[in-house]
């Protein structure tokens, strides 16, 4: 308030001041134009006075009580001063003589070389009818500034100023002062976070504004308590929907199959992780993009943009072949199913698409069918011969022993082939079906190993061979199931026996680590080529090999032996090049190393 006193006296002063300044200038005018007529009326004789006498220029400046009054002087056609009256420390400044002579009154603001601003009255005087000289009257403008003179009357405006500002201080202040009030009780208010009413006396304007302050503060009050009843109601809801979404979240994550969900407009909104595995594209890049930026296989990209475009329509399961990658193959199941809303069963707010990879299951179909065709096969091989066999001896070997010798030998040879055949069956079909169960007993390797050895090397078969057998005589008891390991050694030396060549050698050894123990069968023969050795444990698959197809055999008996050392939690290995022999190793955990595992 101070301030603004301040700036409102300067301001009056300043408009007085400019209004002083305006009317002194047009006084100093109108008194110029009256002097110069003046003067300029009378006979030049009379403006110049004669030498010894007072001119009349001196004599009317001597009587002006103008202060601003600067100089009068006469000056002839030469530019020369005639007659000169001027203030003291004024210079009269040089005029250059008009071009055309002037006959009339005129006026010119100049700067004199002090700076000073005068205001110049040019008038001609006549002598006998024409101009003799010029009159030149001259007035300093007044500048902005306040005289000593002027001091008393500003001084009072300002005392006058200065004293109603604090009766102007005093009088706001009183009628502010309820809103201080209520400004306290506010800040009360918002300290303690309760509302209440506020009572506060004011007068007749204020106390309505007051008044209707309160209103508002109270339709505020249950604004604000209803929003927050029903942000706690929003947030109870977004938590329970939170936790269900969660909940149906973690379900689908759960299941086994790839999970897509498509919203009413066709837009995949929620995809499960396994999608990565079946689909085998990232999950990041699913959820909300485009089908066709991600998926660039043209069948999948067919079924789904069906479900996208039609979402209630023939929600029918379907088995696609899909060939995603270029060394991947996997047959998927795909089920599409609507989700209905739960308030209406017309209105649907998308489908739920199931991917699930059947490639398992088809190829487990396929191998039946194989498996029932390949059985056919060995079954009808030496039931043939056992057919051609019988019509042999009923047609012309009644009366020739040696017929009958023949077809006994080759009749017995086809039945063992047979019971091999239906064994090898039977416990694989018991391995499949969980039907065998492991005995383990503790097995005394080198005796165990020894008696497999000699009935291999006593077989029929196993004629023009050598036979050479190499373990430890301490060579560690395992725990595993007897039988069933000594199908396995027989099943390796049997095929040892059959692919060796005459002169070759079949032989048996026996070494252990620290905690598993090794068993390799190793021969001279035919050997295995590269390409075939990764399916040689494959059921009922022989090789291609013209010699090794001259031999009988009906592709089990190596499947058998993974099966049973599998069994025993070991492993079943194969190193063979053609021409040269084969080994396989048999490596099963000893007790301590078995325990160590299963830690």
């Amino acid at each position: 308030m101070i301030l603004a006193s301040l700036f409102a006296i300067a301001l009056i002063v300043m408009t007085l001041l400019w209004h002083q300044n305006e009317s002194q200038e047009k006084q100093i005018r109108a008194q110029g134009v009256s002097l110069a007529q003046m003067l300029s009326s009378l006979p030049y004789e009379q403006l110049v006075a004669p030498l010894g006498r007072q001119s009349l220029l001196g004599t009317i400046f001597q009587s002006q009580k103008d202060r601003n009054f600067a100089y009068a002087t006469i000056v002839n056609k030469e530019n020369q001063p005639i007659s000169v009256a001027a203030a003291p420390g004024i210079t009269v400044p040089s005029m250059d003589w008009p071009d055309a002579s002037v006959g009339w009154l005129s006026d010119r603001t100049m700067t004199t070389a002090k700076g000073e601003n005068i205001i110049e009255f040019l008038a001609p005087v006549y002598a006998d009818g024409a101009i003799a000289a010029y009159l030149r009257l001259g007035y300093v403008l007044p500048g902005m500034g306040i005289s000593f003179e002027q001091v008393p009357f500003f001084a009072t405006l300002a005392l006058i100023i200065f004293l109603l500002t604090p009766l102007f201080y005093l009088l706001v202040r009183n009628e502010i002062r309820p809103l201080r009030q209520a400004n306290a009780h506010i800040s009360t208010a918002i300290e303690s976070e309760q509302f209440r009413q506020i009572e506060l006396g004011a007068t007749e304007e204020l106390s309505d504004f007051l008044a209707r302050f309160t209103t508002f503060v109270d339709f505020a009050k249950q604004r604000i308590d209803s929003l927050e009843h029903e942000q706690e109601k929003l947030v109870t809801s977004k938590n329970l929907i939170t936790y269900s979404k969660s909940r149906i979240e973690n379900v689908l994550e759960a299941i086994p199959e790839a999970v897509l969900i498509l919203d009413q407009s066709g837009n995949i909104s929620y995809a499960n992780r396994r999608v990565t595995t079946i689909l085998g594209v990232a999950h990041s890049d699913v959820v909300d993009a485009p089908l066709t930026e991600w998926c660039d296989n043209a069948e999948l990209l067919e079924v789904i943009g069906r479900y996208s475009e039609e979402p209630a329509a023939s929600y029918l399961s379907e088995t696609v072949r899909l060939d995603l990658g270029s060394t991947t193959k996997k047959t998927l199941s795909i089920k599409a199913y609507p989700l209905f809303s739960p308030t209406d069963s017309t209105n649907i707010y998308g489908s739920l698409i199931v991917f699930r990879d059947i490639s398992k299951e088809s190829a487990i179909h396929r191998q039946q069918g194989e498996f029932i065709a390949h059985v056919a096969h060995e079954l009808k091989t030496p039931l043939n011969t056992l057919s051609l066999c019988t019509e042999a001896i009923f047609d012309d070997g009644a009366d020739d022993p040696e017929s009958r010798v023949e077809a006994a030998n080759i009749m017995h040879d086809e039945v063992e082939r047979l019971a091999g055949l239906i064994d090898n069956l039977l416990s694989i079909t018991k391995i499949e079906t969980g039907q065998i169960s492991i005995e383990r007993q503790r097995l005394r390797l080198h005796d165990f190993l020894e008696d497999a050895f000699g009935v291999a090397s006593r077989s029929d078969k196993a004629r023009d061979l050598t036979f050479e057998l190499d373990l430890p005589t301490d060579v560690t008891s395992i725990m595993a199931d007897k039988d069933l390991l000594r199908i396995a050694i027989n099943n390796l030396l049997t095929n040892a026996v059959k692919y060796s060549r005459p002169g070759g050698v079949v032989s048996m050894s026996c070494e252990e680590t620290e905690q598993t123990v090794r068993i390799m069968v190793r021969d001279t023969g035919i050997g295995i080529d590269p390409g075939e050795q990764g399916r040689i444990f494959e059921r009922f698959y022989r090789s291609e090999n013209d010699e090794a197809r001259q031999r009988s055999g009906h592709g089990l008996g190596l499947s058998l032996a993974r099966d049973i050392v599998q069994l025993h939690h070991g492993t079943l290995t194969l190193t063979s090049t053609p021409n040269e022999g084969s080994e396989f190793v048999i490596e099963i955990w000893k007790e301590a190393g078995l325990l160590k595992q299963v830690i």
